[in-house]
């Protein structure tokens, strides 16, 4: 009894739909005749726009940085990163390169590398808040779920901030800029030396050199040796004495000898 009712009250249900098919759903050549009614156009649904209002604006403080302009030092993504455990059932490395590749072609490699690292650490909070929602039974408070919200777009601001700044390097490099691109994050490593105190040292030095040699270039050059007139040798009295045999300085001074 009860099974033939429920079979009456479907096939009346079913009676229904085809009826109602009939009224909303003309023919095609009913559609075609009716040319009051264009079946065939179908209009789009209009775009919407969500004002953030000081609800959403107070549990969303990321909302107000600018997506592509907003990268986390070294530090802070270690730390982001150290806060959300782990999948244990995911791989978070990418595929390495395994073939040798040119320097820029390494340098590329090496670029599209790291986004995809990022991307992967993207999926770490997102499995972490299904963690939670299963442990608290489905119900998920404000709180926690500002707290995720929050972190998906951090790390994802991250990611395209990184591509920011790839662009940028890429961008210098194809216009010939001879130095190095602007970093939009200091990194968290102290380097060895200041490289701009270093190049200022040295750009000093160089100044210093081309004027020493600018001014030895315009000084008056010298000889080494002076060069003097050459004068005869005259021998003095004594030598020319010396130089006489001893028998004829006898007999000289004998001559001179006066005569009592």
């Amino acid at each position: 009894m009860l099974q033939s009712k429920f079979c009456n009250r479907y096939r009346d249900i079913i009676s229904s739909i085809h009826q109602l098919s009939k009224i909303n759903a003309p023919s095609i050549v009913d559609a075609i005749d009716d040319d009051t009614v264009d079946y065939f156009v179908v209009a789009r649904p209009t775009p919407s726009d969500l004002v953030i209002y000081p609800k959403p604006q107070k549990a969303l403080p990321t909302v107000e940085q600018d997506f592509f302009w907003a990268p986390l030092a070294d530090v802070e993504r270690k730390k982001f990163y150290a806060a959300i455990p782990r999948n244990s059932g995911m791989d978070y490395e990418p595929p390495e390169e395994n073939i040798k590749l040119s320097g820029d072609n390494k340098r590329t490699d090496a670029m599209l590398y790291d986004i995809q690292y990022r991307l992967s650490a993207v999926t770490r909070p997102l499995d972490y808040f299904m963690h939670e929602a299963i442990r608290d039974g489905g119900a998920v408070s404000a709180e926690k779920l500002s707290v995720f919200i929050n972190s998906i777009r951090v790390l994802l601001a991250d990611v395209a901030s990184n591509i920011t700044q790839q662009r940028i390097k890429l961008s210098y490099k194809a216009s010939g800029v001879p130095s190095d691109p602007p970093e939009m994050v200091s990194s968290s490593k102290k380097p060895l030396m200041d490289i701009q105190q270093m190049l200022e040292v040295k750009a000093a030095a160089n100044t210093l050199q081309r004027a020493t040699k600018n001014v030895q270039q315009r000084r008056p050059r010298f000889n080494a040796t002076r060069t003097f007139p050459s004068i005869p040798f005259q021998p003095s009295v004594n030598q020319n004495v010396q130089a006489e045999p001893q028998q004829i300085q006898q007999q000289r001074q004998h001559k001179s000898a006066p005569t009592g």
